[in-house]
């Protein structure tokens, strides 16, 4: 209770009078600890900034060269990374709709081409289709001239492993860590993400073969 200790003005701890009634103190707690409370929520909602929504530096430039309508549509946001760049490897002509794809309601273009409202997702004309794998394959048998996959079918089958290899272990262990907000959480999705992407390092490399 607020008791007014050291209402004598000396300052020895003996209590003086009561300053409040006893329901004025409970509600300054109660206030006190609303403050904290509030105070704690902002400060975690500080933290939990979500990852970058629109794209920076040389992916911008790239994003505002393709940003002309076409009849290619991609719906990405700068980590929708692999199907951009199979666009750019292949010289395609697209145009690049930058989304925020913690945006809710998504935007309806996105839902158009894809209903659960993920990136990336790719519209042409009025058929559209989402999911990096399918859009790559998708990709690959529309314009054959710069081929993603070698054409030698063991090489292929090489390929599609290590593709399975990054859609189960890498692109799991990223998100993961970009949503974790405990720094021990931070730590094991680190190691795990670096040892992921080192395996992959080692498979590329010739010098280990």
């Amino acid at each position: 209770r607020v008791n007014g200790n050291g209402g004598n003005g000396k300052g020895d701890g003996v209590a003086g009078p009561h300053r409040h009634s006893l329901e004025r103190s409970d509600e300054i707690k109660k206030n006190s600890v609303q403050r904290w409370v509030a105070q704690r929520d902002r400060e975690t909602k500080k933290a939990q900034k979500l990852p970058l929504t629109r794209a920076s530096g040389a992916a911008l430039a790239t994003a505002k060269k393709h940003s002309k309508d076409g009849d290619l549509k991609l719906y990405a946001a700068p980590f929708s990374q692999r199907v951009w760049i199979a666009l750019e490897a292949k010289g395609l002509a697209y145009q690049y709709c930058e989304t925020d794809p913690y945006r809710r309601p998504a935007p309806t273009p996105l839902l158009e081409a894809n209903p659960r409202g993920l990136v990336p997702a790719l519209r042409q004309g009025e058929w559209a289709c989402a999911e990096s794998a399918v859009v790559l394959e998708y990709l690959e048998d529309l314009d054959s001239r710069v081929p993603l996959y070698p054409s030698d079918a063991r090489l292929k089958a090489n390929c599609r492993l290590w593709i399975d290899h990054i859609n189960a272990r890498i692109v799991p262990s990223f998100f993961a860590l970009l949503q974790a907000q405990d720094l021990a959480q931070q730590g094991t999705w680190t190691e795990r993400l670096q040892n992921h992407i080192t395996s992959l390092v080692l498979a590329a490399d010739e010098r280990v073969r």
